[in-house]
């Protein structure tokens, strides 16, 4: 901790521990069960900070791709509550991409936008076998989507404007802490 900003110190303290309690890489039932008895507003902030740290390291492509794509849904509450609701939008533009509803396992999110791609199985295949790595196949395989102009109005909405997501958080929490 670095004791510079006490309320962003707080901050971390608040949310290291949902880090091991809500459990993103397991079923959808299994991610529901780790959530049920954490508040509402909580889950909110915690499922924007996660969406907003995949989004800033690697674009709409990496949130739908990694686990944490589970929480999108939970996301658009906690920018709401941050004060930013023009991230909010973007990110609910994105995930409509995916349909409705919102396809919450790790699978059928990748699923669901290779075949939104438009590329065949054999397609899909064959940029997988030249590719290093899974997940660069996965890129290139999407890279047709609105996914890169989408994290581009993010990242200006968000990064552009020297707004950092655990600031805004670490105000909301205290607010809540106070409130308790």
């Amino acid at each position: 901790m670095s004791k510079q900003n006490p309320e962003i110190d707080a901050y971390y303290e608040w949310i290291d521990p949902l880090f091991r309690k809500i459990l993103l890489h397991k079923t959808y039932e299994e991610y529901l069960e780790s959530i049920a008895d954490l508040p509402r507003q909580e889950l909110a902030i915690f499922a924007a900070h996660c969406c907003d740290a995949e989004i800033g390291n690697g674009g709409f492509d990496q949130l739908f791709y990694n686990p944490t794509g589970i929480l999108v849904p939970e996301s658009f509450e906690g920018y709401i509550a941050v004060g930013k609701p023009e991230l909010e939008a973007i990110v609910r533009k994105a995930a409509k991409l995916l349909g409705e509803p919102y396809p919450r396992g790790r699978e059928e999110r990748q699923e669901t936008l290779l075949v939104l791609s438009g590329r065949t199985l054999p397609e899909v295949e064959e940029i997988a076998k030249e590719a290093k790595h899974p997940y660069l196949g996965f890129l290139k395989a999407v890279e047709d989507l609105d996914l890169d102009e989408l994290s581009s109005e993010y990242y200006q909405q968000a990064i552009c404007q020297r707004w950092f997501f655990d600031e805004a958080a670490s105000s909301y929490i205290a607010g809540l802490r106070t409130n308790d």
